[in-house]
């Protein structure tokens, strides 16, 4: 079973250990300065790492500072992260949820950028889907001890593939009383979407 946190469950995490000798903070050597005074700035008003993880997200998806396009040129290495976030402000998932993992790294929080698909369209064969590159999508997951890999989306026009707050206020850790189990690595979520973190 997915867990179903409160936001104000996430909030009250406070103790981060590092996971896999701190794999999930790195950064390039070569990450511009610049990322991470982007990353401080828009995370000023926020005290918990799940409020600076939405206000980053929100800043990507909801401010109207940055739109969604297809048809962006690529280009590798770190100073295109600093350019999406200042100069074009044009991207696709990839260069959305790229960007919040790094800004959220740069601030010592502890996130990975997740690949994946959703469901798709049923066939004529019951049970079977035919899954094209339109379902291809890339999100961002944050850490929280007790809870596990928490989905957040930057992309604008994309819903959350999980939604990471419950609209129950008994929501219960995965290794609660309560018998929840946390998300198998690799396994799919209610909406059918398969990830692979990377």
């Amino acid at each position: 079973s997915l867990p179903r946190p409160t936001a104000e469950a996430l909030r009250n995490v406070r103790v981060f250990t590092q996971l896999e000798g701190g794999r999930y903070l790195r950064v390039p050597d070569d990450m511009p300065e610049g990322i991470r005074d982007i990353a401080l700035d828009w995370t000023a008003s926020a005290d918990t790492v799940f409020d600076k993880a939405v206000a980053i997200e929100q800043r990507l998806h909801s401010s109207g500072e940055f739109a969604y396009e297809i048809d962006t040129p690529l280009r590798a290495g770190s100073r295109s992260i600093l350019e999406f976030l200042t100069v074009t402000r044009v991207g696709f998932c990839q260069q959305f949820s790229t960007a919040m993992a790094a800004m959220l790294r740069e601030l010592g929080i502890q996130s990975r950028v997740v690949v994946g698909f959703a469901t798709g369209s049923p066939t004529t064969t019951p049970g079977q889907y035919s899954v094209t590159t339109q379902e291809a999508h890339a999100w961002v997951e944050v850490y929280f001890p007790g809870w596990g890999w928490m989905p957040f989306e930057p992309t604008p026009g994309r819903t959350n593939a999980v939604t990471y707050v419950s609209e129950s206020d008994n929501a219960c850790p995965p290794d609660c009383s309560e018998g929840g189990g946390g998300r198998e690595q690799g396994a799919g979520d209610e909406r059918g979407y398969g990830k692979r973190p990377g």
